[in-house]
């Protein structure tokens, strides 16, 4: 949330392209250490927006939400936002949580799975939008030339 970083990043990005560097994506550290942190779609939206203007992929990399003042429907809420906001913008093509069990995260509170393995409500909502919502899953039958066509979203068929 800081733009003095923002800014000095973006600097970097234009910097290494005009000295011809073969940069094509920029990566996002996502440590939201208290609820204060939390993204507002339309800015996370606006700054993917900004590093996408120079020609660059984005990725949101080392996610997690920690400090006690994050409660578990919370954490939910916030990576439903997240993951949304990140998956409808055109150059987003990454998201890489910084752990998902609180067994070994390093601030034992992973995103998805607490200490005994039971299952957090993020869980739920990760594998809802992942599996569920934006996951393509459709069969049928090639007419007579052997063409068969369907919605599906952006991957390899």
């Amino acid at each position: 949330g800081d733009e003095d970083q923002r800014a000095a990043y973006e600097t970097l990005v234009e910097h290494l392209q005009d000295t011809g560097a073969p940069i094509d994506g920029v990566g996002f550290q996502a440590h939201f250490d208290s609820r204060s942190e939390a993204v507002d779609p339309s800015e996370f939206r606006a700054l993917l927006d900004r590093f996408a203007s120079l020609g660059v992929s984005v990725k949101l990399t080392e996610y997690d939400t920690t400090g006690e003042d994050w409660t578990e429907q919370a954490q939910a809420s916030h990576l439903e936002t997240v993951l949304k906001t990140l998956y409808s913008h055109p150059a987003a093509e990454g998201f890489l949580m910084w752990g998902f069990w609180d067994g070994e995260h390093w601030r034992n509170s992973a995103p998805l799975f607490r200490e005994d393995w039971s299952e957090k409500p993020a869980y739920d909502t990760y594998t809802g939008l992942v599996f569920g919502d934006w996951w393509t899953d459709e069969s049928g039958t090639t007419d007579a030339e052997g063409r068969y066509g369907t919605q599906a979203y952006l991957g390899d068929y």
